[in-house]
């Protein structure tokens, strides 16, 4: 796994009955856009189809992403929604955005200090507040928090380097499956639960 899959029109398994994070990150009908003769730029667009329109979620839609370098040389990536249909809609999502870590034991993530997230392992009681200036890692993490601030901090300590995510979404999941449930994942080798962790920016507590 890794990159940044795009979760829409819905995020996780809730929402609109759509299978887990929506139909866009496995679609094959995303086309190019624009940006094929450019080095530093790409844009992609995924419409509706039939199939997408005989879903649970059967709007009519035009989806880009796009994909640039700035001036600066840093990673720039946007969603852009435009409903094409009549009728008004509701909708999830998220950019799934994998960083590689050289060990998660030895990764933070900063800058979610005193912000509310849904802890997604404990059902009983979901819905906490951060108190911790630095989130470390020791097993199984799964959290969507939000409204957060526009900028989230990962460190990956053995290497000695520092991620910047700033964002205009209002929330950021943070997840690490660890060792039990990376072992159930198909698609993941055993051990890589130690080289990766996900934060994700998003819409997702709230539909938009």
């Amino acid at each position: 796994r890794g990159g940044i899959p795009v979760c829409f029109p819905q995020f996780g398994p809730k929402g609109f009955g759509l299978p887990q994070h929506g139909f866009a990150r496995k679609s094959n009908d995303w086309e190019l856009a624009n940006g094929g003769e450019q080095g530093h730029m790409a844009e992609f667009v995924l419409r509706d189809t039939e199939a997408t329109r005989s879903s649970s979620w059967p709007h009519l839609f035009e989806l880009r992403y796009q994909i640039m370098f700035d001036a600066e040389g840093e990673l720039v990536t946007r969603m852009r929604l435009r409903n094409t249909g009549r009728d008004d809609f509701k909708f999830t999502c998220a950019l799934h955005s994998y960083f590689c870590v050289d060990d998660i034991t030895q990764t933070t993530v900063e800058g979610l200090s005193g912000v509310e997230y849904e802890d997604a392992l404990d059902e009983a009681n979901p819905v906490k507040t951060e108190d911790r200036d630095v989130i470390d890692f020791a097993g199984n993490v799964d959290r969507v928090y939000g409204p957060s601030p526009l900028v989230v901090r990962m460190i990956d300590g053995k290497k000695g380097r520092c991620v910047a995510i700033a964002k205009d979404f209002p929330d950021v999941v943070v997840w690490n499956p660890w060792d039990e449930k990376t072992k159930a994942m198909g698609d993941m080798p055993d051990d890589d639960y130690k080289k990766f962790v996900c934060i994700e920016v998003g819409a997702i507590r709230e539909p938009v």
